[in-house]
C-alpha cells in the first residue's frame, strides 16, 4: 500500500475481515471520497478523510447467511463499545491495528423501510445500527 491515510489500513482490515458481508453492505460517510480521490479519480491532490469512523449502509436482500457481522467481529477480537453501561448489547464494534495504536468504530446504519428481519439478519441485535441516515443509536 502506497502513502496514505494512516487509519486507511483498518479500513482495509473491516473490508478484509466482513467480505462475505460485503454484498449487503455498503461503505458511506467520509471514507467515501477519500476513497474515490485515492483509487477511482485522477490527479485528485486532496486526500483527507473527514471522519474517525467506520460507516456502512445495510442492506439485505437475499440475505441467508447464519453468520452476522457481531459474531464475525467478536470472533475476531474486535473490541466494543458498549451503547448502554448497564447491558452488554447493543454493541459499537471497534477496530484497531496490530500495534493497538489505531482504532475506529465500525457503524452500521439503514433506512427505516429495511425491515427489523433484515437488519438483524446481517447485523444482529447484539451490534448496534441506526434506523436512520443520520446518527449510530
Amino acid at each position: 500500500m502506497s502513502k496514505g491515510y494512516p487509519g486507511e489500513k483498518l479500513l482495509i482490515k473491516v473490508i478484509d475481515d466482513l467480505a462475505g458481508f460485503l454484498p449487503f453492505l455498503v461503505l458511506v460517510g467520509g471514507w467515501v471520497p477519500y476513497i474515490y480521490a485515492r483509487y477511482k479519480w485522477k490527479n485528485v491532490l486532496n486526500l483527507a478523510v473527514m471522519t474517525s469512523d467506520i460507516d456502512f449502509g445495510i442492506g439485505f436482500h437475499g440475505f441467508d447467511g447464519k453468520d452476522t457481522v457481531a459474531n464475525r467481529v467478536q470472533k475476531l477480537g474486535y473490541g466494543e463499545h458498549h451503547v448502554s453501561m448497564d447491558r452488554m448489547t447493543p454493541f459499537v464494534p471497534v477496530v484497531k491495528d496490530a500495534a493497538g495504536d489505531l482504532k475506529a468504530e465500525v457503524e452500521f446504519i439503514t433506512d427505516p423501510e429495511v425491515s427489523k428481519m433484515g437488519r438483524n439478519g446481517v447485523v444482529s441485535r447484539k451490534s448496534s445500527y441506526s434506523n436512520d441516515l443520520h446518527s449510530i443509536s
